[in-house]
């Protein structure tokens, strides 16, 4: 019967332990959530993210779906911030504009390279094997040789060493079509990487492009 007795302690002893680790997983878990915000008309609309990238869409509105849907997106820098417009000309004169604003604010460096690297991963956080642009460069169609990376992509990053900012663009289908995530690459900086899960991209990049700003 003693034996008894000090068997059944034992067994609670590792059930309670498994039941404090599973607690603690679980924690650690819910900490690898990170919170986003996108930015519409200077109106910020903001959710989570799992450490996979993937985004919680229950806090968004409809409007914010929408334009998802629409893709016309754009990233500073900052994977935490994305900016949303309802068409690519409205992109497009939001990047001319951030151009100007960051050239009259920003000093150029004398020994500065003329090079720029694209680097787009095939796994999140920037990691995994890599596609590269050199400078200015645009690809069609990425699952023709030599390179082979269509439906792949799941993250990026700019590394500029020029003194001009930079423009790399990841189009979700052959020859510049379809939604189209944008990244600006401020002179002499290296971006932060890029996640395409939350603007619906990941692995269905077909088509890249990279462009100096004048």
């Amino acid at each position: 019967m003693k034996h008894l007795f000090l068997c059944i302690a034992v067994l609670v002893s590792v059930v309670s332990c498994t039941k404090d680790d599973t607690v603690i997983e679980n924690q650690g878990i819910e900490s690898q959530e990170r919170e986003i915000s996108f930015i519409f008309k200077n109106q910020a609309f903001k959710t989570t993210v799992d450490k996979n990238g993937a985004l919680n869409r229950s806090s968004l509105s409809d409007e914010v779906e929408g334009l998802l849907e629409q893709g016309n997106t754009l990233e500073l820098g900052d994977p935490d911030k994305i900016y949303l417009f309802e068409n690519k000309e409205d992109l497009e004169e939001y990047i001319q504009q951030y151009n100007v604003e960051v050239k009259n604010s920003t000093p150029e460096r004398k020994l500065a390279s003329l090079d720029v690297l694209s680097l787009l991963y095939d796994h999140p956080t920037a990691q995994g094997g890599a596609l590269i642009g050199r400078n200015a460069f645009y690809y069609p169609f990425i699952k023709q040789a030599p390179h082979r990376f269509d439906d792949r992509i799941s993250s990026a990053k700019v590394e500029n060493y020029s003194n001009r900012n930079y423009v790399l663009k990841a189009y979700e289908h052959p020859n510049k079509a379809g939604r189209v995530h944008t990244i600006i690459a401020i002179r002499n900086q290296i971006t932060n990487f890029a996640n395409f899960a939350p603007v619906g991209l990941d692995d269905r990049i077909s088509s890249v492009e990279g462009y100096f700003l004048d």
